[in-house]
């Protein structure tokens, strides 16, 4: 019998992050856009194969044409209510997305969001960015299985954009939420969950949040006297 290597699992993260290429670029070939990943990606742990990148580019493609990804008009009302008080700001980014030439047209989808988030904010433009970014993950989510949207970190950052929080506090909000979930302290878990939210979201990220990953050393030396004062 011939010995065959075990492929290595793609993380939660880096499927996240396939899916987002694939979205930004449908017009690249399938090659040269797992070329691009491949080139650009700071992979956290092992780099995927370029014929595991392909694969999923070709999955997410396949599955990316949703119904709710379709444009928005008045018959998705009929079929998806939306709050009424929500319509006037939808009505204005639907317009605004109509006016112009390079935007792509509001999706029921996106819709769905500034709906959900109409309330927290009167800045249109503001709405219309959160709602497309949330979209975006929310249709991450949908091709690759993973919940993009439950992260207490994220709620935050959405929160935070959206009522503009001042950075003092938000910081103290993404302690707390550390805090809460026993990452804050040392050691590797802390440095895992850095490293896949700057994987996820991108370095400016990390930076508006002021989070700096440790060097590797660093953090397997911590890691270590942590075991010992735990032993």
């Amino acid at each position: 019998m011939t010995y065959k290597p075990k492929r290595a699992q793609i993380r939660p993260e880096q499927e996240a992050i396939i899916a987002e290429y694939t979205l930004h670029f449908p017009d690249m070939s399938r090659t040269k856009l797992a070329e691009k990943i491949q080139a650009e990606v700071k992979w956290v742990g092992k780099a995927p194969e370029i014929e595991v990148l392909e694969r999923k580019i070709s999955l997410y493609r396949r599955d990316s044409d949703l119904p709710q990804d379709k444009p928005w008009n008045l018959n998705a009302l009929r079929d998806d209510p939306l709050p009424p008080e929500a319509l006037p700001k939808l009505f204005r980014i639907w317009l605004e997305k109509q006016g112009n030439p390079l935007s792509p047209p509001l999706s029921i989808r996106e819709a769905r969001w500034i709906a959900q988030l109409s309330g927290m904010t009167d800045d249109i433009e503001l709405l219309r960015i959160m709602a497309e970014m949330c979209a975006e993950w929310d249709l991450i989510g949908d091709l690759t299985g993973s919940a993009q949207l439950s992260s207490p970190t994220t709620i935050l950052y959405i929160y935070s954009r959206l009522t503009r929080v001042p950075k003092e506090a938000e910081k103290e909000h993404y302690q707390e939420i550390l805090r809460e979930k026993h990452v804050s302290v040392s050691g590797t878990r802390r440095e895992e969950t850095i490293q896949g939210l700057g994987a996820i979201y991108g370095d400016e990220f990390l930076k508006a949040m002021k989070l700096k990953p440790k060097k590797k050393k660093e953090a397997q030396d911590e890691g270590k006297h942590k075991a010992k004062r735990q032993a």
